[in-house]
């Protein structure tokens, strides 16, 4: 009779048990659409709470069709059925933007097969198709489609965006807000919003100078934000624009700039780009031997005084820690450059700027390239402005004096350059907020007339200046290939998000690039400047030898030809190859060792980390085996 209360027992418990688990994965499974958890490092799954904003401001509904060629990928090579990660991905993000929307944007997938109505319909939307076999093709997109008949389309989801999927896919759902879009006005000797020059004594100037004449990039971008206003170089005020944008101001005449002042002392917002030396816009070559070149540069040294800012002309900022590998030319193999400063994060996390809290427009960006940037210094005229660094070297930046020469010989840079002392950083981007005077107090004379206007600001300003053009030139921000075109780094995304927070909008403000970061190797990357610094004399040396080498050669192959002649023309030659031989040499010592503690990290994480996890594992073992007998005992 017991033994049968006992097994009544037991049934009992286990049949609880199960309940209990039955209930709980319900309970888990329901609740579990609603509460989740992103365990993530980078949050590739949480939606930020800009993203959220535009989702909860729609008013219409929209139907999301993700297509997917999923069986077409299945039969694809290795290579083509990763995409298949970055689609599942693209699904779950796709899917928390729909539950947040209240309902007003439902997602459906679509795996178009050929010589369906799903591949025509794709094909017919815009969408990409890419031809895999003679039976097989793919398609990845997306397609939003309000009930009103209105389609904004992505023709094409490349894994390689992803850090920016969640950006694109926000700019696509807020494409359908009826809310007026922002006007910017766009002050700049370069029309890089469209093919066409209006002003004919900017096109003769263009054509004088060799200037290639093409819409860039990002001017394509600001159309898809922006309602965008070309400010004409005869134009005395600027009005009917929420935002201004200055870019590359050089020989701005005295009219326009005049009207670029009185913008800012009624209260508005700018973005002002100069450059002390911008090679989209290089000055014509000259023969060797011949004098440099006069430096090109862009500046509006008046209003940026009113501003309390200056940059010196012919000055560029270089930094070693944050020197980039970059060619010279398609041609030429790639190198450390100083002119090219990699801002990786340590640009931004310099003691100067982390004591405050970081700028929205430069929160989370990691990658950001500048190419010959200039310096802004605070002439300390406008002490009552409030000034934030954005963007700044580390400690060891320091300014270097450009040449023209400077863009075909980067190590010309590198053997005049002298470190910083370490005790400050080069900013070369200010956030300047407050209420100004005048750059031009006692007003402007232009085309036989006297300007005047106010003297000091109406309201407070804000202006973000940046002393480089290059950062958002077509050949440092994009790569072009078959799929379309890729963004290279987080150029755009801090122009883009320096706009929105001039402008005042919040919505597409913080949504920036999500994983894969790229994190610096720094040990490797003072070794390979140190060895480059070694090197840099050790190399023009062995280079003035081979050409004066070369000179005698020439210089003995004009005379008759004799057996001495013949004989110091052997020596010669062998005394070059020496050199050549010796530059070899020179320039694999730093690379060689390198490439060592590259074979010194590997060998530690296949050998010494699985074995530090093997001890790990079994002390773990080995205690919970003395629990247990303890226990038992």
């Amino acid at each position: 009779m017991n033994n049968l209360k006992i097994k009544q027992k037991k049934y009992l418990a286990i049949l609880s048990v199960v309940i209990l688990a039955i209930s709980l994965i319900t309970i888990f499974t329901i609740a579990g659409k609603k509460i989740k958890i992103d365990l993530t490092e980078d949050k590739l799954y949480t939606l930020s709470k800009e993203s959220l904003t535009i989702v909860n401001r729609m008013a219409v509904p929209i139907n999301l069709r993700l297509y997917y060629s999923k069986t077409g990928a299945k039969k694809g090579d290795e290579g083509l059925r990763i995409f298949n990660n970055y689609y599942l991905y693209v699904k779950d993000l796709l899917s928390e933007f729909a539950a947040h929307s209240h309902n007003n944007l439902r997602l459906s997938v679509i795996d178009p097969r050929p010589d369906t109505e799903d591949e025509e319909d794709a094909v017919r939307m815009g969408l990409k198709k890419f031809q895999l076999t003679e039976t097989e093709s793919y398609i990845f997109g997306l397609v939003a489609t309000s009930n009103s008949g209105v389609q904004r389309v992505i023709e094409f989801l490349d894994p390689r965006n992803q850090e920016s999927i969640e950006y694109d896919i926000a700019k696509l759902l807020a494409g359908f807000d009826k809310t007026p879009r922002k006007r910017l006005g766009i002050v700049s000797a370069l029309d890089f919003t469209s093919q066409e020059i209006k002003n004919e004594k900017f096109k003769l100037m263009t054509i004088v100078r060799g200037r290639e004449v093409r819409s860039w990039f990002i001017g394509r971008i600001l159309k898809d934000f922006y309602d965008v206003k070309k400010i004409e170089h005869d134009a005395e005020t600027i009005s009917n624009v929420d935002l201004l944008l200055v870019f590359y101001p050089q020989d701005l005449p005295i009219n326009l700039q005049w009207a670029v002042d009185q913008y800012l002392l009624k209260g508005g917002r700018a973005f002002i780009a100069i450059d002390p030396f911008a090679t989209h816009d290089p000055p014509k070559t000259v023969p060797p031997n011949s004098p440099q070149p006069p430096i090109i540069s862009a500046n509006i040294p008046k209003v940026l005084n009113s501003l309390g800012l200056e940059m010196p002309e012919q000055m560029c900022v270089g930094d070693p820690t944050l020197a980039g590998m970059m060619r010279v030319n398609a041609s030429s193999p790639a190198k450390r450059m100083l002119a090219a400063l990699i801002c990786d994060g340590r640009c931004l996390d310099d003691p100067n700027i982390s004591s405050q809290k970081r700028d929205i427009s430069t929160a989370n960006l990691k990658n950001m390239v500048f190419i010959f940037p200039g310096i802004l210094n605070r002439s300390g005229n406008a002490p009552e402005l409030k000034y934030t660094p954005l963007i700044s070297t580390t400690k060891t930046g320091n300014t270097y004096k450009v040449l023209a020469s400077d863009m075909d010989d980067p190590d010309a840079i590198i053997r005049k350059f002298q470190e910083g002392n370490g005790t400050n950083s080069q900013v070369i981007a200010y956030k300047v907020m407050g209420k100004i005077n005048s750059a031009f107090p006692s007003g402007a004379d232009y085309n036989k007339k006297h300007l005047s206007g106010l003297n000091k600001s109406e309201k407070e300003m804000a202006a973000i200046v940046v002393a480089d053009t290059d950062f958002l030139y077509d050949r440092f921000v994009i790569r072009e290939s078959a799929m379309g075109i890729t963004l290279t780094n987080d150029n755009i995304a801090f122009f883009l998000n320096a706009l929105e927070s001039l402008a005042g909008s919040a919505d597409l403000l913080s949504i920036r690039t999500k994983g894969k970061v790229n994190r610096p190797f720094t040990v490797i990357d003072k070794i390979e400047l140190e060895a480059e610094r070694r090197m840099a004399k050790r190399i023009a040396q062995i280079n003035n030898n081979i050409q004066k080498f070369q000179n005698q050669l020439t210089t003995s192959n004009t005379g008759v030809i004799t057996n001495e002649g013949l004989q110091m023309q052997k020596e010669l030659n062998q005394k070059i190859a020496a050199l050549k031989h010796q530059l070899r040499d020179v320039r694999r010592e730093g690379r060689e060792k390198v490439e060592r503690i590259g074979k010194y990290l590997q060998y530690f994480n296949t050998l010494f980390v699985p074995f530090i996890l093997t001890i790990v594992g079994t002390i773990i073992t080995i205690k919970r085996m003395r629990v247990r007998r303890r226990s038992k005992r």
